[in-house]
């Protein structure tokens, strides 16, 4: 090979080697990105509504455990595949989520180097390359349409340091790392904040009544194990609670007991069961077993000789038995409460096995702040703890909701078929309802009735006769029929019964008098035929002058004035009225127990330890030993003397003083 060839060849040997080294060179970032800042980091996520799934992917470092999070809408309903499909509020959480992501631009291009994507915590969180211990891994989020595109899809890294606001970002399949300003608080991996929050629909205000059945299960023995019982009510108007019942258990028998004199209801604890139970939430849910209906009564798919169900509930602390009617009766471990509202809702939680150990994030109920940094809890205490099982049903009490006061009426009176409008002119006045006339008088009975009296007096209308009227007729009557008797003792008593009758009558026109005070009286017209408000009414032909007229005929019921029919109506339209809103608030009783149960029908709910102890009380809980009230005056000096307070009162120097300027 000559001089020449070699040349050549060691020249051609250093193009490729030069141009391998050009072509795997790190490119410059100016040149990698240039004009990548301020575009869109998902641009395909233009219009949020066409999102109808979300994933997370979040790696927790402490326990080595890669959480997995899914929502998706199938056939209009959102459910959580992660968790048994549970139903989700998910429309309103998912839109938050999408309208924090959809206009993301990218910030300062950081690095493309891939061996530094640990540092920023932008690792992929992919279950099959992971490992125990692996550190830098970011949470993957990921949004797709109906058919599964993808609408959006990158990595969260950590939070710049002193920037809280802006966090390490990137695309799966690149290595370029961005500073974006996303939110990480509608990206959440936590169960409850996808679910409804407010589980039992109960308003603490409403609940009236609280009955504690506290007992355990000994699975060994078989047996039901008393603890004790209590009966609570809760007075809104007086905003007090009230012991009803309490029982403790001496060999399975139970014995009622009353508080001590040094005794007290803990109303700080019941106030606080109270808005446990209105903010219940669960941290968890599993399936139940199927045939297990909402009202734990037995089906015919379900079976207590069925192995796997039974187990099933034995195994979270819930043990079926036959009661006498043939239907399912369920113990839980833990015992359990009743809660009665004014609705007419009565829920039963029952307290079954522990779930394992709670969430710390989720016990302090939010996620990892963009600083790394939680909040504690107020009382400095984590709620995180023993997480239980709790199995909620619902039944309506209809005597749960009080009962309306009707105003009564009056049986007696017409019909509502006469016209309860006021006439246009002034009414004439007419006795009150029900008023009897003097026997024999003639023509006193209320408007409209046929008046017994003489014939030549037919003509005037009924009641338009003035006050003493009445009298004088009836004397004239009297007067007659003792002249025609020849009888001296028979005129004596006729003169008696003259006399007594004029008293009766006296009475009843004192009587009258009084009621027309009352209500306003119109003159009477100087011709009653002439007066269109009176009507016009015939004495019966049979009635003979001077006789006395015969009681009104049995069921003649008498005719109410208009303000009376006025006022009737009222009443009536008033008791419809408190009727229908008694007969409406049973109707949505109903409907919600219904609703409630077909929520609660196919599931174990599992709350946090925090939750638990609220809402499961025991005697130690409901009841107290009395505060020792202050000692004042007398006492409190008395109390500081015994115990030798020499501290001295800031009245003591003044009473010595006094007691100095007192004469000898």
């Amino acid at each position: 090979m000559n001089e020449l060839t070699k040349t050549l060849t060691f020249v051609g040997v250093a193009v490729v080697i030069l141009a391998a080294a050009l072509v795997s060179r790190p490119r410059p970032l100016e040149d990698d990105r240039k004009g990548d800042e301020g575009e869109l980091l998902c641009p395909d996520l233009a219009d949020t509504k066409a999102a109808r799934s979300l994933e997370i992917l979040d790696f927790d470092e402490a326990k080595s455990e890669l959480r997995t999070f899914k929502v998706v809408q199938e056939k209009g309903v959102w459910r959580i595949p992660s968790h048994e499909n549970y139903p989700a509020d998910a429309e309103k959480q998912l839109g938050e989520a999408a309208a924090s992501v959809y206009d993301l631009r990218k910030g300062p291009l950081i690095s493309t180097d891939s061996t530094l994507h640990e540092d920023f915590g932008v690792v992929l969180p992919d279950p099959e390359k992971l490992s125990p211990g692996a550190t830098g891994v970011g949470k993957r989020v990921t949004f797709a349409d109906k058919d599964g595109k993808k609408l959006a899809d990158f990595i969260i890294g950590k939070a710049v340091a002193d920037r809280p606001e802006l966090h390490y970002v990137r695309l799966p399949d690149k290595d370029a790392v961005y500073q974006v300003a996303v939110k990480t608080d509608k990206l959440s991996t936590r169960f409850d904040d996808w679910i409804e929050k407010d589980l039992l629909k109960i308003n603490s205000l409403d609940i009236k009544q609280v009955a504690v059945e506290d007992y355990t299960v000994d699975e060994a023995a078989r047996a039901i194990k008393y603890r004790g019982r209590i009966g609570l009510e809760y007075d809104s108007k007086q905003f007090k609670w009230n012991l009803t019942r309490l029982q403790s258990f001496a060999e399975r028998e139970p014995r009622d007991e009353q508080l001590a004199e040094d005794e007290e209801l803990n109303s700080s604890k019941l106030n606080e069961m109270k808005q446990a139970l209105d903010d219940l939430k669960i941290v968890d849910v599993q399936r139940k077993p199927k045939g297990l209906s909402a009202d734990l009564k037995a089906s015919d798919e379900f079976q207590v000789s069925d192995d796997a169900s039974a187990i099933s509930l034995m195994r979270r602390g819930f043990f079926p038995a036959r009661d006498p009617e043939g239907g399912i009766t369920l113990y839980a471990n833990e015992g359990d409460i009743r809660a009665s509202t004014s609705n007419g809702v009565e829920y039963m939680l029952r307290f079954g096995n522990i779930a394992g150990k709670g969430d710390q994030d989720a016990a302090d109920g939010k996620d990892e702040p963009a600083d790394g940094k939680k909040d504690e809890p107020a009382d400095g205490k984590s709620d995180a703890g023993e997480n239980r099982f709790v199995m909620i049903t619902a039944e309506f009490n209809k005597d749960l909701i009080p009962v309306p006061e009707l105003t009564p009426l009056d049986d007696d009176s017409p019909s509502n078929d006469v016209d309860a409008k006021p006439p246009a002119k002034k009414p004439i006045p007419a006795k009150a309802a029900g008023e009897s006339p003097p026997q024999g008088g003639p023509g006193d009975g209320p408007a409209g009735d046929e008046p017994a009296g003489d014939e030549a007096d037919g003509d005037e209308a009924a009641g338009d006769e003035p006050a003493g009227d009445d009298e004088a007729s009836l004397d004239e009557a009297l007067e007659a029929a003792a002249q025609e008797s020849n009888d001296e003792e028979a005129g004596a008593e006729e003169a008696g019964a003259e006399e007594a009758g004029a008293q009766e009558s006296g009475a009843d026109e004192t009587e009258t008098n009084e009621a027309d005070e009352k209500e306003p009286k119109a003159e009477p017209s100087a011709d009653a035929s002439d007066t269109d408000d009176a009507p016009q009414t015939q004495p019966p032909s049979s009635a003979k002058k001077g006789e006395p007229a015969g009681p009104k005929a049995a069921g003649d019921k008498p005719k109410r004035t208009a303000k009376e029919m006025v006022e009737r109506d009222q009443i009536e339209k008033e008791n419809q009225r408190k009727q229908a809103d008694y007969d409406q608030k049973v109707e949505d009783g109903r409907k919600l127990v219904k609703q409630l149960n077909s929520r609660f029908a196919d599931w174990y709910y599992i709350v946090s330890d925090a939750t638990y102890k609220k809402i499961h009380l025991t005697r130690d809980d409901v009841i107290k030993k009395k505060d020792k009230p202050a000692a004042t005056g007398d006492a409190a000096k008395r109390d500081d003397h015994e115990h030798g307070d020499d501290e001295g009162d800031p009245g003591d120097e003044l009473n010595l003083r006094k007691l100095k300027e007192l004469p000898e």
